[in-house]
């Protein structure tokens, strides 16, 4: 008698209790006045573990700060769509997390969201993002590779500092500023893409790093005190169309070099020989340009087919396999070791569009080569692309 009783109590009191979805027994939170969730701290277990992008069946837009800070036992965290806001210090300091997948829906990233994580090794910053505080990846010392979306349009004061593995970084060209200390001590940092965009560089925004290339995609931009360390010696490669360089080598000291290749004498039947695609590159003597190949431009896959160094201003191109393809698509870039980081994140039909349109492609049939040979100046990434049809 008093066994029934005590099951009908129980039974009772879960009728009366409404029952929360496991991923919300993860985490306090709490509603927006937009009924909208912000997720104020993760009390889960450890391991892989994925944001939830309804909480209560409300959209969770907003990761609070110090959400989920000094959680070491966080191997890797993916961030829904839904995300649009990551706030200061809300995953710093989670020693052992080796990745983060951001959602498309992410618009900021505050100070210190990732501080100190020092176990991340590769990052990805979506298209999304317009805003990166400061210190959002400072002392991630383990950071080799960072990869910024191209909406961005200022970096923080010491967004990047003390990642002591990075070794090189391409800005887009959506950023205008970089702030102070922005790479300080990124102790292995040799290589450095500029976006068109910049106008400034803050004071210490490069020093004590390793530099030994720096491209500059649009005119040089103004310095702070000391962006860079008085012993770094870096080559500084600058386009045609730019302004400012001379004055730039002038104030820092670097050496400065024209990049200036240029595409000539397309040819299907290159140094005579039949069925043979190839051309001429010339340009600024002692330039090394690196020619990569692609059957097909719906494939991201490019294979590098030749490296040419332009001594005396000019070197020879041309591809033995052209007639193992229907048609084949060349690209040239510098030799760092950088382009692909700054090839946009979208389907490559969808970038070749878009670069035509700006004027950065050219593609030749077979039958348009002798007629055609347009010569157009590489620009720095995105590539140039060129198309052969003499497998045909």
């Amino acid at each position: 008698m008093k066994r029934t009783s005590l099951v009908s109590i129980v039974l009772s009191l879960l009728c009366l209790t409404p029952l929360m979805s496991a991923s919300a027994q993860d985490y306090y939170f709490y509603t927006n006045s937009g009924g909208t969730i912000t997720v104020a701290r993760y009390i889960g277990p450890p391991g892989d573990m994925t944001v939830p992008d309804t909480l209560n069946d409300l959209p969770v837009t907003e990761i609070g700060s110090q959400a989920f800070y000094s959680q070491s036992g966080i191997a890797g965290v993916t961030i829904p769509d839904s995300v649009t806001l990551i706030s200061g210090s809300a995953f710093a300091s989670c020693v052992n997390m080796d990745y983060v997948l951001f959602g498309q829906g992410v618009t900021e990233i505050g100070d210190s969201a990732f501080s100190g994580c020092t176990s991340l090794s590769d990052v990805t910053i979506p298209y999304s993002v317009t805003t990166l505080r400061n210190q959002a990846f400072h002392g991630c010392t383990w950071l080799t590779n960072i990869v910024i979306g191209q909406s961005i349009t200022s970096m923080g004061d010491a967004t990047f500092g003390g990642c002591l593995r990075l070794t090189s970084v391409a800005i887009p060209d959506s950023v205008t500023s970089i702030g102070t200390v922005a790479f300080f001590q990124c102790l292995s940092l040799t290589n450095v893409i500029l976006g068109s965009g910049i106008t400034n560089l803050g004071n210490s925004a490069f020093s004590s790093c390793n530099l030994k290339t720096i491209y500059g995609r649009g005119n040089a931009p103004s310095l702070g005190s000391s962006v860079f360390s008085s012993g770094e010696h870096p080559t500084v490669y600058y386009l045609p169309e730019a302004t400012n360089w001379d004055a730039f080598a002038t104030s820092t000291g670097f050496t400065t070099v024209l990049w200036n290749p240029e595409i000539q004498n397309i040819s299907t039947t290159f140094g005579g020989s039949s069925n043979l695609f190839g051309f001429n590159i010339t340009g600024t003597a002692n330039l090394v340009v690196v020619v990569e190949a692609n059957a097909d431009l719906a494939s991201s896959t490019w294979a590098p087919v030749g490296t040419n160094t332009l001594t005396g201003g000019s070197s020879d191109f041309s591809d033995p396999n052209t007639g193992s393809y229907d048609q084949r698509f060349y690209r040239i870039h510098n030799p760092f070791t950088i382009p692909a980081q700054y090839v946009p994140q979208v389907e490559e039909q969808e970038q070749s569009q878009q670069m035509m349109q700006r004027g950065l492609m050219q593609a030749w049939s077979a039958d348009e080569v002798e007629s055609d040979p347009i010569m157009a100046p590489l620009p720095p990434p995105p590539p140039m692309f060129y198309e052969s049809d003499s497998g045909q």
